[in-house]
């Protein structure tokens, strides 16, 4: 999906002549031009920065049996300007002829920071995206755990040990 978003101030100037001739010249500008890119990438094809990998390495195994997709958000702010020109002749026994030429100046475009996110279906706050690269260590770390003999802990991740500390601090302040 591709998303972009400009507002385009327009300046024309137009000529007639009897209503046979008849022209308009413009300028426009796009202040500014924010374009959106989202893309939808499987997880097997891509590691957790959307770059393709031949194999899958052993500590993104897990990560791939709990998320299918990433999901890869690219996004770019720029200017751009450009001219127009239409031109109409009437002529009484030929046909109307149109002329259309509209072109675009080069453009300045800046890339924005490129996102990779994965959407958590069971996370501890509700349903989220979250950066991949972050729940790929968070998968890793639990799967070396579970390998030395670990308990498996719901609360493990970081959003959930905030909320139980969250928790902790309101339920002190209640005085309970």
């Amino acid at each position: 999906m591709n998303l972009l978003i400009a507002l385009r101030p327009h300046i024309e100037i137009g000529y007639a002549f009897l209503d046979f001739v008849k022209g308009v010249a413009g300028a426009f500008v796009d202040l500014p031009n924010a374009q959106i890119n989202i893309t939808q990438l499987s997880a097997t094809n891509v590691n957790a920065h959307c770059e393709t990998k031949a194999s899958t390495p052993p500590d993104e195994v897990a990560f791939n049996n709990l998320y299918q997709n990433l999901t890869h958000i690219a996004s770019s702010v720029g200017i751009v300007a450009g001219l127009d020109l239409h031109l109409k002749v009437n002529m009484p026994l030929l046909p109307d002829l149109k002329f259309n030429w509209p072109m675009t100046l080069p453009m300045m475009d800046v890339p924005m920071p490129t996102a990779y996110l994965v959407f958590q279906k069971d996370n501890t706050s509700g349903e989220a995206f979250a950066p991949a690269q972050e729940i790929i260590a968070s998968v890793s770390r639990q799967n070396k755990k579970n390998a030395a003999g670990g308990l498996v802990n719901p609360l493990a991740s970081e959003s959930g040990l905030w909320a139980v500390c969250l928790w902790k601090i309101f339920m002190v302040g209640l005085g309970l």
